[in-house]
């Protein structure tokens, strides 16, 4: 049996907590290269979705910064994140149904 990918757990995750808990497995799994990182690259707490949304936002910015020189690691970690937040905003996204009650679009 093969190991799921990163972005596969986060593909198959239920919940956007369960997604925060994935985040946090990935950034443990690469601390040495997070280390390495300038601190505007380097993670704080990531608690829940909008601790992911933040840091997605600081990787971007940065990755838009450093394209083309040395961003190989920004660029994988990048699109970690982009892939989180943007799953976490799918199981976030409601709508109000016809009775009026809030349902979940994701």
């Amino acid at each position: 049996m093969q190991a799921l990918s990163w972005q596969e757990k986060i593909e198959g995750a239920c919940t956007a907590q369960e997604i925060v808990g994935i985040v946090r497995d990935y950034l443990a799994s690469h601390h040495y290269e997070i280390a390495r990182l300038p601190a505007a690259c380097r993670p704080s707490s990531m608690i829940d979705a909008a601790d992911v949304g933040a840091y997605t936002l600081a990787l971007v910015r940065h990755h838009v910064e450093i394209v083309g020189r040395k961003g190989d690691f920004v660029h994988r970690l990048t699109a970690i994140m982009v892939l989180a937040n943007t799953k976490i905003s799918r199981l976030l996204a409601t709508t109000n149904d016809s009775d009026g009650a809030m349902e979940d679009r994701a």
